[in-house]
């Protein structure tokens, strides 16, 4: 007779039973976005019904991939489970989540484009942009808007979004089916990346409190918002935290000299890990690893220079970040200049002064303990104030810098904000979903659940789940 299933296991069992329901909802709400548009002057009762429907699916996945999350993470915490079962079932909530079409996005569908003006048109993508190549076919597919914005990312970026441009065109057919490739191929390396950071925070994990490996991995993995964002939705952040992942790993291992170079990737990937530079720098100096700082900082700079010589030589290059700083959408900013009629750009002057000033508070907490906590919490917090308050743009998959390592915290205000963060975040597009509209409902509505609810349901005392320790 088999062995008896173990308890927290068949736990898991029924989680990830839940989850999937959950993301059997969301695609049904994604094919509908994609497929079906419902609009007949005979039946005008047809779209509301079709719109509501989609926003359905999408609550639906919301509150029970929430819940089954939740639970798992309950089923795991202070309970052994057998390691290889455990990452079977997260390969299946993986495999939804790459299974399930674009829903509130079409950025990756330029990603695409921008990669073939690399691979296959000899282009520059920090120069030339997609209407420059109006007999590609890809031009015709996404949001129309981004067609004249160049390249907003970093040379990392931009080469990887070259090679899955040229990997998808390898194959013999049409323009459509060269897409859905080409997405399907970036869904694959964003779950890659998130795996591998998924695996680095859990080690981290365990050196703060042993026998949180699983619980971490989970909280990663299995972690609604991440996976609706980075996976789903295809948003490249997970190149983002990947890098980040590495450089914390690296940094309570005393291996200093990878962990600048892992955030000197992520700077060559977007600006963000910049912010992060100096913590490290804090560790290593009074760690007195200076030596070893240098020389990832000197293996970062060659890499950069090639990137400067392969793309950046070209006049023109930087004028795209004029631009992307333009860019305004709902954030705490931007409620503050809707409310008062405060210029934005000087409230987002303030914030990132704001930022910079509590970057430098967290390096003299480094100083004084120089402990792996204490590098985890900088980020954390860091990296929570530039999505909220250091940008005139906000989106949800901006979560995905910080939410992992508030998670690690496994306690406190910023473990609380990322657990109702991880939950609500996928809901901030249900007015898109039921209406189509990005205006100021959609704006108001996203700001709110994506935002304000988590800061301030993080105030809160947390109730302890089961098989949880209370943490004073």
């Amino acid at each position: 007779m088999p062995a008896p299933v173990v308890e927290p296991e068949a736990r898991l069992r029924r989680c990830l039973q839940l989850a999937l329901v959950g993301w059997a909802l969301l695609l049904g709400a994604a094919l509908r976005h994609n497929l079906v548009w419902g609009e007949s002057a005979a039946r005008p009762w047809q779209l509301p019904l079709l719109n509501a429907i989609e926003a359905g699916g999408l609550l639906g996945f919301t509150v029970l991939c929430g819940v089954a999350w939740w639970r798992a993470l309950a089923a795991v915490r202070n309970a052994g489970v057998d390691a290889a079962r455990l990452r079977r079932m997260t390969c299946a909530l993986l495999a939804a989540a790459v299974v399930v079409p674009l829903l509130s996005t079409t950025d990756p569908i330029d990603y695409v484009m921008r990669g073939r003006i690399l691979a296959l048109h000899g282009g520059n993508p920090y120069v030339d942009v997609a209407t420059d190549f109006p007999d590609d076919p890809f031009v015709g597919f996404g949001d129309s808007g981004w067609k004249d914005m160049p390249l907003p990312y970093g040379p990392i970026i931009a080469n990887l979004q070259g090679l899955v441009a040229w990997l998808a065109h390898l194959l013999p057919f049409g323009a459509r089916v060269e897409l859905v490739v080409a997405l399907l191929l970036f869904k694959l390396l964003f779950a890659f990346a998130l795996w591998t950071s998924a695996g680095w925070l859990a080690a981290i994990a365990e050196r703060l409190r042993p026998g949180a490996r699983d619980a971490a991995f989970v909280a990663v993995m299995w972690n609604p918002m991440l996976l609706f964002e980075g996976i789903a939705n295809a948003h490249n952040e997970p190149l983002v935290l990947l890098c980040l992942a590495g450089a914390v790993a690296a940094a309570t291992a005393s291996r200093f000299g990878m962990s600048v170079f892992a955030l000197g990737c992520g700077v060559m990937s977007k600006v963000v890990p910049a912010l992060m530079l100096p913590a490290v720098a804090a560790m290593a100096l009074r760690r007195r690893e200076l030596p070893r700082l240098a020389l990832g900082a000197v293996a970062t700079s060659i890499v950069a220079l090639l990137f400067y010589w392969q793309l950046f030589s070209a006049p023109g290059a930087f004028d795209v970040w004029d631009r992307q700083g333009d860019l305004v959408g709902g954030s705490f900013w931007w409620v503050v200049h809707e409310a008062t009629g405060v210029e934005l750009g000087a409230l987002v002057a303030i914030g990132r002064v704001g930022i910079l000033a509590w970057a430098g508070w967290c390096c003299v907490r480094i100083l004084q303990r120089p402990e792996p906590r204490e590098l985890v919490f900088a980020f954390a917090s860091s990296l929570l104030l530039l999505a909220v308050f250091g940008a005139g743009l906000f989106g949800t998959w901006y979560h995905v810098w910080w939410l992992p390592f508030g998670l690690l915290l496994g306690s406190g205000y910023l473990y609380r904000v990322a657990v109702v963060a991880s939950v609500t975040s996928p809901a901030a597009y249900l007015i898109w979903c039921g209406m189509r509209r990005l205006d100021d409902p959609a704006q108001w509505w996203g700001v709110s659940v994506a935002v304000f609810a988590p800061l301030l349901l993080g105030v809160l005392p947390a109730r302890p789940t089961p098989n949880q320790e209370v943490t004073p």
